[in-house]
């Protein structure tokens, strides 16, 4: 790039940003609703725009959406459009140190001024911060005659610290000084020393100020139009290494407004985030876990044609689907419209789904079966699986989205957990930031650490928001954070190199222990049957505890809460086809 630039040549550096994608797309959305807006031309004095940014509430926001440049806005309290530009300028590490003093002066809590009355105007929006490149190179033109060529020689030089460079600046710098201000030469070499420190970590304004309105754009789309915005913002995280955890958190956000989340459909549009009549944001099926973009392109072709029942569906789609991705299609809700309800659909697939693929395949190759019109081929055949249970249904619809939407987990102990102080993360994500605070949860993802010390840190959640945690592996109880349990934990904030963080204090116990009862560990292989278990529970003793089904391989699953487990019963369950282990 040097010898391009010593050749005379300009260079430019062209940046691609899925955010101007992301601006574009809900322009498109707010368009098929009759809304004909132009984000670029949107006024640049919305406070909503800027509140919400105060607020701490930037998910999907350009440039404000992490912990501590978050944390940063709040303190500043983002008022005005040229506040956006200094956070994008100030929040890189070198000049973050100046945010508090920038924020104290802002509020009137600090007086500022500058090193020189010359400066006053230069540093004026700035709270006598030089934030800017630009700002060093006016600095040098005020108070030593430059040109802006020779400024701008002067700015390169500090930021490379060529040595021979800046000795020769320091010299034009401090006569300048004499001989257009009268500048003694001491203090002009002070100023010299305080304008080299600011343009070491000096940001071109114009860079900022382009990505400040891009910031200003999408805080704005989100205060005005929250649901086209998070839907738009939910498909630009299609395709990205974090699409899951991006998606789940744009949900969470979109709860915390009262948007509606709804399960996918098999639709001409369904391979995009959608807002429906209602306002709330339909899920694409593109962000439905393994079913891949052929299936999802066939399945939005054949929903022009029309699906009269799930065996039409089967034919229609010609053998492009597995039973393993049609099972997603179940769980996330797309089948809802076949199938009086989850559960009888992802059995019904799970017993007959090879069947009916079979004959769909010879009739597309012009043979006729046997039974092709025997009605018990439909769903009958899923009579011989094991029954399906709630519990089964939100993991795997959990495990196809990265949360549910149709319920939670914990919905059914927030009462209970309530009458013992314990909250939901929604509920205390405030609060701990003032004080320790129980919280049940349910473990969504758990990352372990390196080294003897490592340490773990997890996503918690609850139907509202969600929230990253961690703790050292040696903390008593750590053991048992693992993905998909519920769980009762003690946590508190801290704040580390500028970031809020949160820490596991105490690992309390699980959702059910804190709320009464046992739980039973029953470890099964795969001869174990659920009918068989589910006889034996129906002659057992009600009561407050349950038992933990954990195969070795695969999803675990719980009973409820309703039965007495004695001796006698694990006695009988241990001696139950397949069962491995029955510990308490």
């Amino acid at each position: 790039m040097k010898s391009v630039e010593n050749a005379g040549l300009v260079k430019f550096d062209f940046l691609a940003l899925s955010t101007l994608t992301l601006i574009e797309r809900t322009r498109v959305i707010l368009a098929e609703k009759g809304i004909d807006l132009d984000p670029y031309a949107v006024a640049m004095d919305h406070e909503p725009a800027f509140s919400q940014i105060t607020a701490g509430h930037t998910s999907g926001i350009f440039q404000m959406e992490s912990n501590g440049m978050t944390r940063a806005c709040k303190e500043v309290r983002i008022g005005n459009f040229e506040d956006i530009v200094a956070m994008v300028s100030l929040y890189r590490p070198g000049p973050m140190d100046f945010i508090p003093m920038y924020a104290k002066r802002k509020k009137g809590i600090e007086p500022f001024g500058t090193p020189h009355p010359l400066l006053d105007d230069v540093a004026k929006n700035t709270y006598g911060i030089l934030v800017y490149q630009e700002q060093v190179m006016q600095a040098a033109q005020v108070l030593a005659g430059y040109t802006l060529g020779q400024a701008d020689l002067l700015r390169r030089a500090m930021g490379k610290k060529i040595q021979a460079e800046m000795d020769k600046q320091r010299d034009t710098f401090v006569k300048g000084c004499w001989d257009v201000n009268q500048i003694p030469e001491e203090q002009a070499n002070a100023l010299f020393d305080i304008i080299d420190k600011f343009a070491g970590y000096g940001f071109n304004r114009s860079h900022a100020a382009a990505y400040a309105l891009l910031a200003y754009i999408t805080s704005w789309l989100k205060a005005n139009y929250p649901a086209a915005f998070l839907a738009a913002a939910m498909d630009s995280s299609i395709g990205k290494g974090d699409q899951k955890e991006r998606i789940v958190r744009l949900a969470y956000e979109a709860r915390r407004l009262g948007i509606g989340l709804m399960p996918p459909q098999i639709a001409s549009n369904a391979d995009r985030f959608t807002v429906d009549d209602e306002g709330r944001i339909v899920w694409s099926l593109r962000a439905v876990k393994g079913l891949g973009g052929a299936v999802v392109n066939t399945l939005v072709r054949i929903a022009s044609e029309g699906i009269a029942d799930y065996r039409d569906l089967v034919d229609k789609l010609g053998g492009m689907t597995n039973k393993n991705q049609m099972v997603m299609l179940a769980t996330c809700g797309a089948l809802d419209a076949y199938f009086p309800t989850r559960a009888l659909a992802i059995q019904s697939i799970r017993g007959s789904f090879a069947a009916i693929a079979e004959e769909a395949k010879a009739k597309k190759a012009g043979q006729v079966g046997l039974f092709d019109d025997d009605e018990s081929m439909r769903v009958e055949n899923n009579l011989r699986e094991d029954e399906v249970d709630d519990k089964e249904v939100l993991a795997l619809e959990r495990d196809a989205l990265g949360l549910t939407l149709s319920a939670h987990p914990l919905d059914t102990y927030v009462d209970k957990l309530a009458a013992k102080g314990i909250f939901t993360p929604n509920v205390v994500a405030d609060l701990v930031d003032a004080m320790p605070v129980a919280v049940a949860c349910m473990i969504d993802e758990v990352k372990m650490g390196k080294g003897k010390n490592a340490y773990m840190s997890a996503i918690i959640s609850d139907e509202m928001t969600s929230m990253s945690v961690g703790c050292e592996e040696t903390l008593p109880g750590a053991e048992r954070i693992v993905a998909g349990a519920l769980i009762c934990l003690r946590i508190s904030a801290y704040v580390s190199k500028g970031e809020r963080r949160i820490r596991i204090e105490e690992v309390m116990g699980t959702v059910d222990e804190l709320v009464g009862g046992r739980t039973v560990r029953v470890g099964v292989d795969q001869a174990f049957k659920k009918n068989a278990l589910r006889a034996i529970l129906a002659l057992a003793e009600p009561g407050q505890d349950r038992l933990l089904i954990a195969p070795r391989e695969g999803m675990w699953t719980a009973t409820p809460p309703m039965i007495a487990v004695s001796d006698g019963l694990m006695d009988e369950i241990g001696r139950l086809e397949g069962v491995l282990s029955v510990e308490a």
